[in-house]
């Protein structure tokens, strides 16, 4: 017998859980390897992908304007259209964490997020 049990009880974090509702975090990696094949079978550049999404991670205003079009000829519309809802199960607390922030913590980037 290993170290480490078989078993194990999920984990709720503050903001998420790899978990969603089930007890095991394979639900959440096939997940993401089906968002992230659909993504790479339309556009078959895995580093002008990554680069796209780094230039837009820190813009969530203009984020949120692109999700609002329908346009999913470009790449941002086209990956928020394909993980919108499909994520929501993984992060189910991130609006509950963001009104328990104390005011001093609101501005503070690294601890605000949202689902989009």
């Amino acid at each position: 017998m290993g170290r480490f049990p078989k078993t194990y009880k999920p984990i709720q974090g503050k903001t998420y859980t790899l978990f969603g509702a089930g007890d095991s975090t394979l639900s959440y990696y096939q997940t993401i390897e089906q968002l992230a094949e659909t993504i790479l079978e339309r556009y078959n550049d895995l580093n002008f992908i990554r680069h796209t999404i780094q230039s837009y991670s820190g813009k969530k205003r203009l984020l949120k304007r692109i999700a609002e079009q329908p346009d999913d000829s470009i790449p941002i519309p086209f990956i928020l259209n394909k993980i919108s809802g499909i994520l929501d199960q993984y992060t189910l607390n991130v609006e509950a964490h963001l009104k328990s922030l104390p005011l001093l913590k609101i501005g503070d980037s690294g601890l605000k997020t949202t689902r989009l």
